[in-house]
């Protein structure tokens, strides 16, 4: 069991790292129409 959280506590840490470098690499604007897939959407 000791192993096995060891194991999680460094893919935490890791999936931590990867998704900050991610976050980091988004555009600040858009050039897409992402931000407008819902507009006319009916829920």
């Amino acid at each position: 069991a000791k192993e096995v959280l060891e194991t999680l506590s460094k893919n935490v840490e890791g999936t931590k790292k990867i998704l900050t470098e991610l976050i980091e690499k988004i555009p600040k604007t858009r050039s897409c129409s992402c931000a407008k897939a819902l507009e006319e959407a009916e829920f």
